[in-house]
């Protein structure tokens, strides 16, 4: 592996990047946002984007924005890989342990947080992340070494959980970064202390707080050091790594591993130290702030959803791209949405009447109004002509869109990356509440209204609302997070 940065006698006067991601939503949205920002910063760069085939149309529709706005600009190279995504290879293992009518997130994971449950939980993260078997992550790694060949970019920036793009990278010979859409902590947690990533961080699947609790840190240094020990016993991860190295005779790379010895290595993080984890950045680490693609204005792609959200304040529920919903856990969130808007409306009679959105992802087939869930908004008056409550499978709009439509009063979400950095919704930045703290991850429809009804219309909202709002000033001095990362890709070029 090279150890320094081409020489500038070396690298091309038109820069050549190729980026390397898995195309789940709350992985690719980093890249493609990034991707636009690029060709923003230089219409020339010579960009190119390898991932699955589903993305295919959203990389031709950043190429064809940057051409309608630079006639000169260089379109993106689409790569299509063919092999499984990131997504079915997790999909299978799961229904291969729990059985066919499983998904994820896990049994463990939708239970109410206990010692057994957290470990649980921890076991199946080690056993599931890396997703590809042997032969699977293979046949990803050498349909990426045959790309990188092919390019021979100056650059490969790398999705951190496509683990056989992480690992050709660093295969390759050629300068490589990494671009996240998860917090400094993920980035940096190597460089913090051993006590405080034992005592001071909450361990996964924990759900203590932050600063973990003195009579709890003894049990959060107990789940930091299990977790260490799965990653380092897992069967599976034991499996591929060893038919890694027998089949390239290298080491398979992780997420663990940082390119820290190699002066061109970054690790771009959607992140700012004002919405973080306090806790020293290394270097390496570059925060950009949330990288996030502008998105249209919600009158330009969906004018019927911004007329209906203009008519008064909206509860916005969207608990990310994989979470499916049960229909047992579609009717507890209905009845926790209806009673909160019957308070709302017993509390604030003449106030603008308040709505829902809602996109729900189903687990398994079946009717809203069978499952009993129209029930409780129909006892709100309801009816389907009234359409106070919207509940959709898909959405056109971004949900960037939908939060800088004015009247999203507040934004309901499963606490995913994307959704961190869209809403910034946080009990430790005082701008949000846990809904279910009490039971979580498992949510129950009574302290479910009683922590919507507290940000909404609670003696704290306005307070909430105030530092939600200094927040978001912060973000902006810092400027776009997708031009900060581009910038920082274009120098890493340049060196």
């Amino acid at each position: 592996m090279n150890s320094h940065c081409p020489s500038r006698d070396n690298v091309l006067p038109t820069p050549r990047i190729l980026f390397a991601t898995n195309s789940e939503r709350g992985q690719c949205g980093v890249f493609l946002a990034t991707a636009r920002a690029l060709l923003c910063s230089n219409p020339h760069t010579d960009l190119h984007f390898a991932s699955f085939a589903i993305l295919q149309k959203d990389v031709e529709a950043i190429s064809r924005e940057a051409l309608c706005e630079d006639p000169t600009a260089t379109p993106i190279v689409f790569h299509s890989i063919n092999a499984k995504t990131h997504t079915e290879v997790v999909t299978a293992n799961i229904v291969a342990s729990y059985g066919k009518a499983a998904s994820f997130p896990t049994p463990a994971m939708t239970q109410s947080f206990s010692i057994t449950t957290t470990m649980e939980a921890i076991r199946d993260i080690c056993g599931f992340l890396l997703g590809w078997d042997g032969p699977e992550f293979m046949k990803l790694y050498d349909c990426l070494n045959d790309i990188i060949e092919s390019v021979m970019p100056d650059l490969i920036i790398v999705d951190v959980l496509m683990t056989p793009a992480v690992t050709a990278a660093w295969n390759s010979g050629i300068p490589f970064s990494y671009l996240s859409p998860n917090s400094i902590k993920d980035a940096a947690g190597k460089s913090q202390s051993r006590f405080d990533l034992l005592f001071k961080y909450p361990a996964l699947f924990s759900g203590f707080r932050y600063p973990v609790p003195w009579r709890l840190k003894p049990l959060n240094a107990f789940f930091v050091l299990y977790l260490l020990y799965r990653l380092l016993r897992e069967p599976s991860l034991s499996t591929t790594k060893r038919f890694i190295e027998e089949k390239t005779g290298k080491p398979m790379k992780t997420l663990s591993d940082r390119g820290t010895d190699f002066a061109c290595f970054k690790f771009f993080v959607s992140s700012l130290p004002e919405i973080d984890f306090p806790m020293s950045i290394p270097p390496y680490v570059v925060p950009c702030g949330p990288i996030i693609a502008e998105g249209p204005p919600i009158f330009e792609v969906d004018r019927q959803l911004a007329v209906w959200l203009s008519k008064g304040p909206t509860v916005y529920v969207n608990l990310g791209s994989l979470y499916k919903m049960s229909e047992e856990r579609a009717e507890e969130l209905a009845k926790a949405l209806a009673e909160t808007l019957t308070e709302v409306d017993k509390l604030q009679p003449d106030a603008p009447q308040m709505q829902v959105l809602w996109k729900l992802k189903k687990l398994g087939d079946y009717e809203l109004a069978a499952s009993g869930c129209t029930e409780y908004f129909y006892r709100l008056g309801d009816a389907p002509n009234n359409d106070r409550v919207r509940i959709v499978d898909w959405l056109v709009a971004p949900p960037i869109s939908i939060l800088r439509a004015g009247n999203i009063a507040c934004s309901v979400h499963h606490g995913g990356a994307n959704s961190y950095n869209e809403a910034l919704l946080v009990e430790m930045l005082g701008i949000g509440l846990h809904g279910c703290r009490n039971t979580q991850p498992v949510f129950h429809s009574e302290e479910l209204s009683r922590q919507l009804l507290r940000v909404l219309i609670g003696n704290g909202a306005k307070e909430m609302k105030m530092k939600a709002l200094k927040l978001a000033a912060v973000c902006e001095q810092y400027g776009s997070g997708p031009k900060i990362a581009a910038e920082g890709i274009l120098k890493l070029v340049a060196k």
